[in-house]
């Protein structure tokens, strides 16, 4: 089976809908972490200190959720390859009983 087939039996609707989300999603936490590497806070105040691991917990769950979707994905494309590799084997199956049969027929054809 060539590779563009096997491309196809991927889920594609899935995948790219949620491509944006997770680019989108990236691009958010990285302009988070860069805008807060920028700018440290210049004193040891409770408040400034408990709202930055604020915000630390959620780029952990926004993190945790990034790393959901992406298993998720992965998870799809793992069931696309495993189905793509059925077909592949029984496709192989196929075409060693089509040899077996070709060269019975061609046997019979020059026995007789």
């Amino acid at each position: 089976m060539p590779s563009w087939m096997a491309l196809a039996q991927l889920p594609w609707g899935t995948i790219l809908k949620q491509a944006s989300a997770l680019l989108a999603t990236a691009n958010d936490l990285r302009a988070q972490t860069q805008r807060h590497r920028d700018v440290a806070p210049a004193s040891n105040d409770v408040a400034v200190l408990r709202k930055r691991i604020e915000e630390l917990e959620q780029h952990d769950r926004a993190s945790a959720e990034l790393i959901k979707q992406l298993a998720d994905e992965t998870s799809a494309l793992a069931v696309a390859a495993q189905a793509t590799a059925l077909k592949a084997r029984q496709a192989f199956v196929l075409a060693i009983a089509a040899v077996a049969l070709g060269i019975a027929g061609l046997l019979l054809a020059w026995l007789r």
